[in-house]
């Protein structure tokens, strides 16, 4: 038995109006697995600064249903048959391949642990199945699950596999087809070909309906304006553009002359969306202070500081079953999580004494996108040896984002010419390739001491100082 894949349910979006779902993709909206999204805040806590920001993972995964077809629809009717020869995806499969889309961002996120990105930490290690080890990451650190894998797991092991291939029998819809297109996660089980990377990438690439709509719903709730932009604009100059001359690869989305303001536009946002909420210097402490109790509390459920890998344990935990442990943890004495959930409940959480940004932290401005990260590292050294448990560090490589690389510029279609837009734009161009944040925190009364400490500190230790043998720059 199938369901009916015609819109019959709408729902009221802050950002869209009202966006429609059809009765099968209603029925997956309704699975447990999908109804907890409704308890997974999409920005931490940044609730503790900006008031309104308590919206959810279910609104945003609804959102991008809606802005994915959107986006869909705008490719297939300008360049339709490009999108047919190139990704061999003849017409009478588009409407299939739409509905995969669909459900693909309906899913994307449900593999998100409780307070979404700030809990990423907390997933389970890695382990060799050969050596029974732990699997380090670069940073030599243990190397964590991602809540993509997380996604696909949920989808295999809970009610949500059997009800696609069950209301979407006869479309041929399989749940490890939308996993390849929902997740990035490598994955032998499918057969991923040519039209599933583009998919993937109208979700969750650089001008992905995942990007777009998080941006504008942040800016929404929390009331950010900076992250607004003209959505409206941006589909409607989506284009499919074939390489730059010099670039070894085929066509992929991109914007027609049109749409280069309004590119623009969605980089200056997510710029300062960066700069002013997913940053910002409060929010980024209380997640600090969340991330210290949970992994007391996880702990002593679990005997490990990590988030259990079995899915009914892992879907259990929701946002509001760490704040209920978090509101107990900070009346009682003897839980080993106190005097971290005791900064929740009286707001005396550590205060920021000393930021290093890029610029400050290169030898020479032309230097400006190469930050000197032992020296950041040196100073952390110095001033945990100095004051203990008084201070907190955020590594750089926790609060930064590459805004640009090779693999992300995007191209724009001029008179039959495509071109990046870092080349083109001045605004572009004149911006660093990373969003990057060294910060020390310390108690309040220790505040003062820590920014004298480490003003001294750098005065003496200048900017190049601990550049590798060779000339290379030690941020890599």
């Amino acid at each position: 038995m199938t369901g009916s894949h015609h819109p019959v349910q709408e729902v009221r979006d802050a950002i869209y109006g009202f966006v429609k779902l059809s009765e099968s993709e209603w029925e997956l909206v309704d699975c447990p697995e999908f109804q907890r999204l409704r308890d997974i805040r999409q920005l931490a806590m940044a609730h503790l600064v900006y008031p309104g920001a308590t919206h959810t993972r279910l609104e945003h995964s609804i959102g991008c249903v809606h802005l994915s077809a959107l986006m869909f629809d705008a490719l297939v009717e300008r360049d339709g048959e490009l999108i047919e020869s190139e990704f061999n995806l003849p017409r009478a499969e588009q409407q299939r391949a739409r509905q995969v889309l669909r459900l693909a961002a309906l899913l994307h996120d449900i593999g998100h642990p409780p307070f979404s990105h700030s809990a990423e930490e907390l997933l389970a290690s890695e382990v060799d199945q050969a050596t029974g080890k732990l699997q380090l990451d670069s940073r030599g650190k243990p190397k964590r699950i991602t809540h993509e894998e997380m996604t696909a797991r949920i989808i295999r092991e809970g009610s949500i596999a059997q009800r696609i291939e069950t209301l979407f029998e006869e479309q041929r819809i399989s749940a490890e087809e939308v996993i390849a297109i929902a997740t990035d996660f490598p994955c032998a089980r499918f057969d991923r070909q040519p039209f599933h990377v583009f998919l993937h990438d109208l979700l969750a690439g650089e001008l992905g309906s995942d990007r777009i709509d998080y941006l504008l719903r942040d800016a929404h709730h929390s009331g950010q304006k900076a992250g607004d932009f003209d959505y409206r604009r941006l589909v409607g100059t989506l284009r499919m553009v074939p390489p730059p001359e010099q670039a070894e690869t085929g066509p992929r989305i991109g914007f027609d002359h049109g749409g280069w303001l309004v590119a623009e536009q969605m980089i200056v946002a997510r710029y300062l969306m960066y700069q002013s909420l997913y940053f910002h210097k409060t929010k980024r402490i209380f997640e600090i202070h969340l991330e210290q109790f949970m992994r007391e509390w996880l702990k002593a459920r679990f005997d490990v500081p990590e988030l259990p890998v079995d899915v009914s344990e892992f879907t259990a935990l929701t946002d509001s079953a760490v704040l209920a442990e978090l509101g107990r943890a900070a009346t009682d004495a003897r839980d080993p999580g106190r005097a971290h959930a005791q900064r929740f409940r009286d707001r005396s959480h550590m205060r920021l004494a000393r930021e290093l940004i890029l610029a400050d932290n290169c030898e020479r401005r032309q230097d400006r996108r190469k930050p000197d990260k032992k020296r950041f590292a040196a100073l952390a050294n110095g001033v945990r040896i100095k004051f203990g448990e008084s201070v907190v560090i955020d590594e750089p490589d926790r609060s930064a984002t590459t805004m640009f690389d090779e693999t992300t510029r995007i191209w724009i279609r001029i008179d039959e010419k495509t071109r990046y837009l870092d080349d083109i734009s001045e605004i572009v161009r004149g911006m660093s390739d990373k969003i990057w944040r060294g910060r020390i925190y310390a108690d309040r009364e220790k505040v003062t001491e820590v920014k004298r400490f480490s003003e001294e500190w750098l005065k003496n230790h200048p900017a190049g100082e601990f550049k590798q043998e060779g000339g290379g720059d030690a941020g890599g």
